[in-house]
């Protein structure tokens, strides 16, 4: 495991919670590596998932990495070091 990330977020008016425990991994076939593009599914919904450099989304309104937070604990230097982020305030979200 390379860090938690605590994700706190408006969700249609209410309040939103999760934690993202994010690990290194590796695929079990090498020729995965050489893939542009793979096909996921989430839920009942089908997405492509296509590889990225951590490069593109540094400072790049075009692309977003999420959860918040994800782009600097990957980027920190510290991966072997356990982290937790908060990512919103609670009592920002209370009232909205």
């Amino acid at each position: 495991m390379i860090g938690i990330i605590e994700h706190i977020f408006p969700w249609y008016g209410e309040i939103g919670h999760e934690y993202d425990f994010f690990y290194e991994a590796s695929f079990s076939r090498m020729d995965n590596y050489n893939k542009n593009e793979f096909e996921g599914i989430e839920g009942d919904k089908k997405f492509i998932a296509v590889w990225k450099n951590l490069d593109d989304f540094e400072e790049n309104i075009q692309y977003k990495l999420v959860p918040d937070g994800l782009y600097e604990m990957l980027t920190s230097g510290q991966i072997s070091d356990i982290k937790h982020i908060n990512t919103k305030d609670l009592l920002a979200f209370k009232g909205s």
